[in-house]
């Protein structure tokens, strides 16, 4: 699942790039510039380290929009795996701090 999300990713970039990455050629008739496969190289390596590093996603539901003082406050946390979207299990634990403005 992850290799195929990675795939998608690096094929809607690549087409981005591609609309930005060639040039109109010039008067001279040389040929349009193009992105070339050091930049794909590095693109790639990019996405491998993001994929690699397991970034998280923390979604924070809580039972009403809006508190005032002696109001009990409930909630559920949801800690998602950020590429596939799924339960992440490689955190134990949820810090949550608790501001006044």
């Amino acid at each position: 699942m992850k290799q195929g999300v990675f795939r998608v990713m690096l094929l809607l970039l690549g087409i981005t790039a591609g609309f930005g990455g060639v040039r109109p050629s010039v008067s001279d008739g040389s040929e349009p510039d193009t992105v070339s496969s050091l930049e794909l190289d590095s693109l790639a390596s990019f996405f491998a380290g993001v994929q690699s590093r397991h970034p998280e996603k923390l979604y924070l539901h809580l039972n009403q929009p809006y508190y005032g003082a002696g109001d009990t406050m409930w909630f559920k946390a949801y800690l998602t795996d950020a590429v596939s979207h799924r339960p992440d299990t490689l955190s134990n634990f949820i810090y949550v701090d608790l501001a006044d403005r």
